[in-house]
């Protein structure tokens, strides 16, 4: 009967302790460059913080570990797929810097150099899947191509969603040049 007690109050204790912890975290004070930034943004609104970004080498480590967690790679596949994920971030870089110096002109693409870009991008697209049918085994293809299949079912998806804020914050100005006008 004491050792339930015992148990008892000491598991009282401890959850009546991490409750008081976690109050008092919330009550914490804030620094008052926090306060001046929470009162600046909208309610419910988190703070995002800005990360640094990976440099190519980091990106294509990382994709070569989730590959290779996902696709069950041996050493000699690792080896043979680096060079190709290396290849396919460095022609990312390289077509990101593109379009931002492209926009920091105000040089507005044609219709027949955007067709030439997606057409680039295409056939590099079709390389790297040539590449990946000569490493991987069937099992590891289909599972890579199934992989590829959601990511770009969920970048539509992004695109999609990007489109509508555009929209609705067209449609929010021309309401306001509206109100104005009236």
């Amino acid at each position: 009967m004491k050792k339930l007690a015992f148990v008892v109050l000491l598991s009282v204790g401890v959850s009546a302790w991490a409750q008081d912890t976690k109050k008092d975290k919330k009550e914490a004070p804030k620094a008052t460059s926090e306060v001046k930034e929470e009162a600046k943004k909208p309610e419910g609104a988190r703070p995002m913080m800005k990360r640094e970004p990976m440099s190519p080498e980091q990106r294509v480590e990382m994709r070569l570990k989730r590959l290779s967690t996902q696709l069950n790679l041996t050493d000699a596949q690792k080896k043979d797929i680096q060079p190709i994920l290396m290849e396919q971030e460095k022609s990312r870089d390289n077509m990101i810097s593109e379009r931002k110096a492209a926009k920091e002109s105000g040089k507005v693409l044609t219709l027949q150099e955007k067709l030439t870009m997606k057409d680039e991008f295409t056939k590099n697209q079709e390389a790297i899947k040539a590449k990946f049918e000569k490493i991987l085994n069937p099992e590891q293809l289909k599972k890579w191509q199934e992989m590829e299949a959601e990511r770009k079912e969920r970048a539509q998806e992004m695109i999609q969603k990007r489109m509508e804020k555009r929209v609705e914050k067209k449609a929010e100005k021309l309401e306001q040049k509206d109100a104005q006008k009236e």
